[in-house]
């Protein structure tokens, strides 16, 4: 089944917003990591870059400033090109990026080139 790309205007890019499951499992796991992360840890939030190059979906900061980054993938299967913008940002923070996770459709977490690889399924858990 081909997934319908539906394109929205953002006050300052344009960019594609994938099918509806997409933008749902994002909501969802955008809900559940900001509902923790603010209660225990300190605020999360959502990053671009001034030109609009790179994205994350979710940065969580704790209250000593250390940083956790978090994408949000409808896939089973993640591969580098998914985790550029993660392997950027520790670039640019070094040791003050604690982690990088990814959340997706798959089954299995694991580790893989230093991201972790989380199931959705396992925020609920």
């Amino acid at each position: 089944m081909e997934e319908v790309v539906n394109c929205s205007w953002n006050t300052r890019y344009y960019y594609p917003v994938v099918s509806n499951l997409g933008a749902h499992s994002l909501t969802l796991a955008a809900l559940g990591i900001r509902t923790s992360a603010e209660a225990r840890f300190g605020k999360a939030m959502h990053f671009r870059d001034a030109k609009g190059n790179r994205e994350i979906d979710l940065i969580v900061e704790r209250v000593d400033g250390k940083i956790l980054a978090i994408e949000v993938k409808l896939s089973e299967v993640i591969t580098e090109h998914d985790c550029r913008h993660l392997n950027w940002l520790e670039g640019q923070l070094g040791e003050e990026l604690i982690d990088k996770v990814v959340i997706y459709s798959g089954r299995h977490a694991y580790r893989q080139n230093g991201v972790a690889l989380i199931p959705l399924a396992l925020l609920g858990a």
